[in-house]
């Protein structure tokens, strides 16, 4: 059987965001993602309408064997500057019978068991795009779009960028077809 693939061809930004009491739009979540060391903090600072953390989620994909989850995650630089963007997007399958998308995934999946659980990975900087190659990561679903996402030793496969930390957070529940 044939797997549903999600592939990026630019950087996804996310409209809508939420505020607090003052009207100031907020981000909740921490973040101690290290990108080749370097700390990854989402924050859309320039664009009051997108969301610097955001997740989907669709019921029944591959022949209705397999739930999705992505999440994005999204950073981006001053209005015009495409290379100081960097995001990194999960894509996460598990079974229907699975109630919930935690657990620890890696990056070797068999394309002919629909409803196995697998994860495709993403890293964009700029204009470019790798895949994630090695590693795993580790979701738990805490309730009402709250996630922690733990990079354990991710590496991309083109470049051998290595991504290693957490976030923790409340993401924006995204409402958009695939």
């Amino acid at each position: 059987m044939k797997k549903l693939f999600f592939c990026l061809t630019a950087i996804a930004m996310f409209s809508s965001c939420s505020s607090d009491d003052s009207g100031s739009t907020t981000a909740s979540f921490v973040s101690s993602i290290l990108i080749d060391g370097v700390a990854f903090v989402p924050g859309t600072p320039n664009n009051p309408v997108a969301s610097p953390i955001a997740t989907y989620f669709e019921a029944g994909v591959n022949d209705g064997e397999s739930n999705v989850r992505v999440f994005s995650m999204l950073k981006t630089g001053a209005v015009g500057d495409i290379q100081a963007m960097e995001s990194i997007q999960l894509n996460v399958f598990y079974p229907v019978t699975q109630t919930s998308v935690s657990g620890t995934y890696d990056f070797d999946f068999n394309f002919e068991t629909a409803g196995d659980t697998y994860i495709q990975g993403f890293y964009s900087k700029g204009m470019d795009m790798e895949s994630f190659e090695n590693g795993t990561i580790t979701i738990v679903d805490l309730g009402g779009n709250k996630f922690k996402i733990v990079f354990n030793d991710v590496v991309t496969r083109q470049n051998q960028v290595g991504i290693t930390g957490s976030l923790e957070g409340t993401f924006e529940l995204q409402a958009q077809e695939l």
